[in-house]
């Protein structure tokens, strides 16, 4: 265990996942509540199959990115 790789592991993750978040508001979501377990999104869909269709967009989008 070393404190200093512990930060900068951290702290790497902190960048990604600001990184990432703003990753979906440039997609068309509005994060509701975020965390490094879970994550809420707010779509402005009208219908169920609008909203999972735009997820699996994002989703779909985020995993062909090379970062995410």
């Amino acid at each position: 265990y070393d404190p200093l790789l512990m930060r900068l592991v951290h702290k790497l993750m902190k960048k990604n996942f600001f990184q990432l978040l703003l990753r979906f508001k440039q997609l068309g979501c509005k994060v509701v509540y975020a965390n490094f377990q879970k994550m809420f999104v707010y779509t402005d869909k009208k219908t169920f199959e609008e909203a999972e269709s735009h997820i699996k967009f994002v989703l779909h989008n985020l995993k062909t990115t090379q970062l995410f």
